[in-house]
């Protein structure tokens, strides 16, 4: 049975556990693993019925690493907002300014308390919603662009004909984004488009929410590739900027 959780109190529930252990030999040949998730700080079992054992050697994991979560941030360590109503994500630098062409910021989300996971949302008076998303993500851009078309997108108009995303970016280049979109009948009886945009900047996941007029789409969508290059700017030298900053930590020290 091996434990893999945070620094010094990982290595210390190890030392607890192996000093406990009512079946040393046993223990050797074990190769299943007790961790931490680092995403939830959740302790993670080798099988979904872990034993009484096991149970114990998590339990003990959990309290010994559950010191060491960080604190969940306050609003103004995530999201960094100026006198005009400019809004700028601290962690990745995903930048939401309060009027962007004809549209403007309606709202801004932070899903993740540790400032990983953040969104702002646009409208504009023809209709054109947009939402920003920057967050952290396992999957590769073209699987989650498929499940979220699959999951999400399409489910909420059933009744739709597949559409493309006008995408004006180099392909093999690393301001690339992946889109893909549907059209539906809307309510008023236009026609309109729904779909995403996706990249990899920074070791950031940028995403893109789109719902529009057809009507509007050229435009639009030609608006939606500035987004995605502006984004990738503010994305890279922040990263940039933040990797210099621990540079001159680790100088320090």
């Amino acid at each position: 049975m091996s434990i893999i959780g945070k620094g010094p109190a990982a290595l210390l529930a190890a030392a607890l556990l192996t000093s406990c252990a009512s079946a040393p030999e046993q223990a050797a040949t074990d190769e299943a693993t007790i961790y931490v998730d680092a995403e939830t700080g959740q302790v993670v079992y080798p099988n979904e019925n872990p034993s009484d054992e096991e149970l114990a050697m998590g339990a003990l994991l959990g309290a010994l690493t559950g010191a060491l979560k960080p604190e969940p941030l306050e609003d103004d360590e995530i999201l960094s907002v100026d006198t005009s109503g400019n809004v700028v994500h601290i962690q990745s630098g995903l930048s939401c300014p309060k009027n962007w062409s004809q549209l403007i910021l309606l709202d801004t989300q932070i899903y993740k308390r540790d400032g990983q996971d953040v969104g702002c949302t646009y409208q504009d008076r023809d209709g054109a919603i947009l939402t920003l998303y920057a967050y952290r993500s396992p999957m590769t851009v073209g699987d989650e662009l498929q499940a979220l078309m699959d999951q999400v997108v399409k489910p909420r108009h059933p009744i739709h004909e597949e559409a493309d995303i006008l995408n004006l970016t180099e392909p093999d280049t690393m301001v690339r984004f992946e889109a893909d979109a549907i059209t539906f009948k809307g309510g008023d009886g236009r026609l309109m488009k729904s779909g995403l945009a996706l990249a990899d900047y920074a070791g950031w996941r940028m995403k893109a929410r789109v719902t529009y007029p057809e009507s509007i789409a050229d435009e639009f969508e030609r608006f939606l590739t500035v987004v995605m290059l502006n984004e990738y700017d503010n994305i890279s030298a922040r990263q940039k900027q933040l990797d210099a900053i621990a540079t001159d930590t680790s100088d320090d020290l």
